[in-house]
């Protein structure tokens, strides 16, 4: 099967999501994809600095890509409506994480985990107003991993077996739901029938999920 050459620029509010993007862009390409993906730090989250650095972008390159992402967290704009981005912005599609990217990486770990980080932020009050990135990386390491440091992946490396965990994660109706994880999995699926990545989990994520479920 042949696939278009795609180059899609995702607009970041991290160093966190930058890396991701990085990573999936690499999964793609040694699959065999010809989708690349070119993350842009924007260095925060709120809304005047995203829409001044996008702009600038745009003024910037003569051949602004056809397709462009803007991945944000969801947790300002509940707090504050007026840090809302809408179809305002031509031409860049807004896709959430969901509160906050940190809960996305969520979603590739095991089920017991997932489970596990739903009812941490279902006590805390997560899902109705977004816990504070200060108190929300506290119950991280707290609960599900004391390791974790913003601006680095919780895995060495994205394969399809953390990104199909993720998928099927996202699709199983739970509280935590993103609109990238979506879009993730609508390029991939270009891909599924090549990359024969029907497999468990690796040993050494499946250990690294059994050790950390007694924490507390």
């Amino acid at each position: 099967m042949a696939y278009q050459k795609s180059t899609v620029t995702v607009f970041c509010e991290g160093k966190s999501e930058c890396a991701y993007i990085q990573c999936l862009s690499k999964l793609f390409r040694e699959l065999g994809g010809n989708l690349e993906l070119i993350p842009k730090d924007l260095g925060g989250g709120k809304a005047h600095n995203i829409r001044k650095k996008i702009k600038n972008h745009r003024k910037n390159n003569r051949e602004f890509q056809k397709e462009c992402l803007l991945l944000r967290d969801r947790d300002l704009v509940i707090r504050d409506s007026s840090e809302e981005i809408d179809a305002s912005l031509r031409g860049v599609t807004v896709l959430y994480s969901w509160q906050n990217f940190e809960d996305f990486l969520i979603l590739h770990r095991n089920e017991d985990i997932v489970h596990k980080w739903i009812k941490v932020c279902e006590a805390a009050g997560h899902f109705q107003q977004p816990l504070n990135a200060k108190k929300h990386l506290e119950l991280l390491h707290k609960h599900v991993n004391p390791d974790y440091e913003k601006g680095k992946l919780p895995f060495k490396q994205l394969t399809p077996e953390l990104l199909n965990t993720m998928l099927a994660n996202n699709k199983a109706g739970l509280q935590i739901h993103s609109e990238f994880a979506t879009w993730i999995g609508e390029r991939w699926s270009e891909l599924s029938e090549n990359c024969g990545s029907s497999t468990p989990l690796p040993t050494e994520v499946q250990e690294l999920d059994q050790k950390n479920i007694g924490q507390s």
